[in-house]
């Protein structure tokens, strides 16, 4: 088996699928997929993996900039409910954002989302 990393991939067969946070979906011979850093393509011979194709180095922004982002451009806010943080595994940016959200009792949307996600 053999691993690529391509930021844009070219199908050569009806063999080949794409695995991504929607789901799975074949893909059709002379496709081309731009690799995004969910996308995962698979190639089969005889249904036997032999082949993955990752995408290429992408720069994941970090905790702290996307909690800045989602604050600065998006302002849209509710009442914070701390259950629904009680069984996730919280980064010290998301435990830092949620004590400061708990003096005002309101959270940032995007922000509860983000966190959900466990992308801050």
């Amino acid at each position: 088996m053999t691993h690529k990393e391509e930021r844009e991939y070219q199908v050569l067969d009806d063999s080949s699928f794409v695995f991504n946070n929607l789901g799975v979906f074949s893909l059709n011979k002379g496709a081309i997929v731009q690799m995004t850093p969910d996308c995962e393509v698979r190639h089969y011979s005889n249904s036997y993996l032999d082949e993955i194709v990752l995408p290429k180095n992408f720069s994941m922004a970090s905790g702290e900039e996307l909690l800045c982002n989602a604050l600065m451009y998006y302002k849209r806010v509710e009442v914070l409910d701390e259950s629904v943080f009680e069984l996730l595994n919280l980064s010290r940016v998301a435990l830092q954002y949620i004590e400061s959200c708990k003096k005002t009792k309101r959270i940032n949307c995007a922000v509860k989302r983000l966190i959900a996600e466990g992308r801050i």
